[in-house]
């Protein structure tokens, strides 16, 4: 953010080797939005451009079309909120769940 261009490479080499890694995803799933989050979410107006950029670029253009990408909201709790959701869901489960005859 102040100028240094060797900092910034380094951001815009990682938003597009993220970006590789993502269309990948992108066009096996075909998800409406990719979120995004983790430590380097602070970091994002440095390298979510060239993420950007080589997700819509190189993804099937029906599935770059309408593809949403947003940075996460809840930050690094997103992780703790997703984990416990996931505990909460498996112990209310019936147990016929998945049972078929």
């Amino acid at each position: 953010r102040d100028g240094d261009r060797a900092a910034q490479a380094v951001f815009t080499k990682m938003g597009r080797a993220l970006g590789i890694g993502v269309k990948n995803l992108v066009n096996l799933l075909n998800p409406e939005a990719v979120v995004l989050g983790g430590e380097r979410l602070d970091a994002a107006d440095l390298f979510l451009p060239a993420f950007e950029e080589q997700v819509r670029r190189h993804s099937f253009p029906k599935e770059a079309e309408d593809l949403v990408i947003v940075p996460a909201e809840l930050g690094e709790e997103g992780f703790l909120i997703g984990a416990a959701t996931l505990a909460v869901r498996e112990f209310f489960r019936l147990p016929v769940e998945g049972v078929t005859i």
